[in-house]
């Protein structure tokens, strides 16, 4: 959703040309959807990066140099160059070789609560105290190649005697959790955003610090509508 409302500004590349031109039906498709098949139906980036991963327990790419970086990617992409580039990342650090912009999410304790009900559904599926991490599993994610093309893929059914032990390792000690609950000093973060901002606060007010923080024209109406769509789709009672 946020990667989205980002595309929203003209001198952002698009993922898909349906957020230009039937902007209505892009939310429809790839924002309200549901949550237990989220990753099959979720908007993806076009670009060619398999060079680098973008989360844990992945470290692919981790070192790579700046040339190596630009190397890559011009040999694989063809973008127009003048456009600004929308990545998601999921790691609790940047690697070295990253020379962009960040906008942060930061898991703040009025969000914990719904992070864990969300993560829970998009991301696990149990059968008795078997867990499935359905985003190692080939059927559960649109590009099913992913799940098996690279050696440090990890297994993806696992045993727990408890809920409460699960919850310890992949919530509240998991890398992609509690790490991003502290403000991070890192001079390329240009703006943090608070996980519950994105559930209530005003979404033009939120929108706005975006424009300013990152030279952005956003368009306030659309915005508003993709994020009131995507609240009313993940609002737990």
């Amino acid at each position: 959703m946020l990667s989205t409302i980002l595309q929203l500004s003209k001198n952002v590349h698009s993922w898909n040309e349906t957020i230009d031109k039937d902007f209505t039906k892009y939310v429809e498709d790839k924002i309200v959807i549901s949550k237990n098949k989220h990753m099959k139906n979720e908007p993806h980036f076009p670009y060619k990066l398999n060079w680098f991963t973008r989360q844990l327990p992945f470290t692919r790419g981790d070192e790579l140099t700046d040339e190596e970086v630009q190397k890559h990617f011009t040999e694989q992409n063809k973008i127009n160059a003048d456009q600004i580039l929308i990545m998601p990342w999921f790691k609790p650090y940047l690697p070295k070789w990253f020379r962009g912009r960040v906008l942060r999410i930061l898991n703040d304790k009025d969000s914990m609560d719904w992070l864990r009900k969300r993560r829970d559904d998009i991301f696990y599926r149990w059968d008795g105290n078997t867990v499935y991490h359905k985003r190692w599993m080939p059927e559960e994610i649109a590009n099913n190649s992913l799940a098996t093309k690279f050696s440090d893929n990890p297994e993806w059914e696992e045993v727990f005697e408890s809920k409460d032990v699960f919850y310890e390792k992949e919530f509240f000690n998991h890398p992609e959790v509690s790490p991003m609950c502290a403000h991070d000093p890192d001079t390329r973060i240009k703006l943090e955003i608070n996980l519950s901002d994105l559930l209530k606060k005003d979404s033009q007010e939120m929108v706005m610090e975006c424009n300013r923080a990152f030279g952005l024209d956003i368009d306030l109406s659309k915005a508003k509508y993709l994020i009131d769509s995507w609240r009313n789709n993940n609002d737990y009672k």
